[in-house]
């Protein structure tokens, strides 16, 4: 497993938008990151149509050019997604839990970087650890 420590004000940072001291209107300002958690509408249509490998519409291209997406962790095979016929078949199936200490199940969130030089400029002065996993471990982690 390889784990990246990155200081929650740097994420924090990632979230206000480029054009904060410019006095833009809201509409106007871009952001380097978002937050799209199941079951909002555009997590659906986003996760439909990656999925799918499917182009995005003008609306959720934001998405697609941020540095950083954090949202709800998706499960199913992608053929799953593929034989679906429209992004409102998702639902509750499709979201991947995690089982807390109080084995209660919360939706699992998963940290989604661009494959961009930014992101990547970013990644680079974080610290990575690296925790290797023998056989063993790994068959108790796979169940």
């Amino acid at each position: 497993m390889i784990a990246v420590t990155i200081p929650r004000d740097q994420i924090e940072e990632l979230f206000r938008s480029d054009n904060a001291d410019n006095n833009e209107d809201d509409a106007m300002q871009k952001l380097r990151a978002y937050d799209l958690r199941y079951p909002s509408p555009q997590w659906k249509q986003l996760i439909w149509r990656s999925k799918r490998a499917a182009t995005l519409p003008e609306p959720l291209r934001k998405y697609r050019d941020a540095l950083l997406l954090v949202g709800t962790t998706t499960k199913g095979a992608e053929q799953t997604y593929l034989d679906m016929q429209d992004w409102q078949e998702i639902d509750q199936r499709f979201v991947l839990g995690i089982k807390g200490p109080d084995d209660r199940k919360k939706e699992a969130v998963q940290y989604v970087f661009s494959d961009d030089e930014e992101a990547h400029e970013f990644l680079v002065k974080q610290k990575f650890e690296v925790f290797p996993f023998s056989a063993a471990e790994m068959a108790r982690v796979q169940r």
